[in-house]
């Protein structure tokens, strides 16, 4: 179906068409001079269709000029494999969720700062390389596991500089049943953060649960922090190898542009984890029914010059 850009340009067909009739009712000489001409050539019956065609065409051409003006175009629909800069485009946004342990141990210091400083400053840079009006949950855990923030990236900054450590236990597995739970619920492509030092203390086994998040089409990010006391990087490795997900060591070594790919790889990795292999978008074909409609215009152009007298 042949939509136009600029519909109010139609209306200009209206007060055209009627100058057209008004020269024409006062042309009586010309409307003469052409029905002798097909009454000379052609039967009687055909003469007069032929010299209403001719009226007509006159304000065909003017119709197609006018829909011209307003630029014509017909929707595509076309289908392609999915890549990361088309997730921008998509009605379905993804999800996020990002884990933090506040755990004693958290607060311990590592390369000039505490752990979870180095931690969330880590994550923080990730962030903003995401689209900011996406929707992200930052859930805190030590022994309990609990909501702290729910709402845009763009106004999780300021909730992240007022994370604090210091709580007793680490229930690592509990957190990430928490987060599984809170996100299959959603049915979207959904990516959870792991941030710990792995001193796992308490509650649920996280390989079990680690488990249950690689028979889903969640992707899970786990950020190790931290060496030495209460920090166990082989079982965080070991949890992001189970849930078929991705294991990052938090060093001040790691390229600047590390943040922008970890963003960008897991977000994609969600989507087609999700269902989203190829995507569907419509676009503007401008050039066919210009093509086509100005081939029209010409015929009659001609018909007119040859025949309209």
């Amino acid at each position: 179906m042949i939509e136009v850009e600029h519909p109010y340009v139609m209306v200009l067909a209206i007060p055209l068409i009627l100058i057209l009739l008004f020269i024409e009712f006062k042309s009586k000489e010309n409307y003469n001079r052409l029905k002798l001409y097909f009454m000379s050539i052609y039967k009687k019956p055909l003469a007069k269709v032929l010299l209403i065609l001719s009226k007509l065409s006159k304000i065909i051409i003017i119709i197609l000029l006018v829909i011209l003006l307003a630029q014509p175009y017909i929707t595509v629909k076309k289908e392609t494999v999915l890549n990361y800069d088309d997730i921008a485009k998509l009605k379905t946004r993804p999800y996020y969720v990002i884990l933090v342990d506040v755990s004693k141990s958290m607060n311990y210091g590592f390369e000039g700062a505490t752990r979870l400083k180095k931690g969330l400053e880590f994550i923080k840079k990730i962030l903003l390389n995401l689209n900011q009006s996406d929707v992200v949950i930052i859930i805190l855990f030590s022994r309990d596991v609990r909501i702290f923030y729910n709402g845009t990236i763009a106004e999780a900054y300021d909730y992240i500089e007022q994370i604090s450590g210091g709580e007793r236990y680490s229930a690592i597995g509990d957190a990430l049943a928490f987060a599984y739970n809170l996100v299959k619920l959603r049915q979207l492509p959904s990516i959870i953060f792991l941030l710990s030092d792995g001193g796992f203390n308490y509650g649920s086994n996280p390989i079990e649960v680690a488990n249950m998040i690689g028979g889903s089409n969640i992707t899970l990010v786990v950020f190790h922090v931290g060496i030495g006391a209460s920090s166990n990087a082989a079982l965080l490795r070991e949890i992001s190898d189970v849930s078929k997900g991705y294991f990052f060591e938090i060093t001040d070594e790691l390229p600047e542009d590390i943040y922008e790919e970890i963003g960008k790889e897991t977000t994609f990795q969600a989507y087609i984890r999700s269902g989203f292999q190829t995507v569907c978008y419509t676009s503007k074909d401008y050039s066919t029914p210009g093509l086509v409609l100005g081939l029209i215009l010409l015929l009659f152009v001609m018909a007119e010059y040859l025949y309209g007298g």
